[in-house]
């Protein structure tokens, strides 16, 4: 584990795990939404645009 001395100390970053911890899980969750947030949206829009297509059709 390089520095530490188990992965029970790697896990408590030197008493600065509740820090460290939440940084990597907002990073992670900002990762995740502008991964999902683009993909809903397209799905909106082309839904959207089939309904008037159809609309526009009848």
């Amino acid at each position: 584990m390089g520095q530490f001395e188990s992965f029970s100390a790697f896990l408590q970053m030197g008493h600065h795990a509740k820090y460290v911890w939440l940084s990597y899980g907002s990073f992670a969750i900002g990762v995740v939404y502008l991964i999902v947030a683009p993909k809903i949206r397209q799905r909106q829009f082309v839904k959207q645009q089939l309904q008037k297509y159809r609309r526009e059709e009848s």
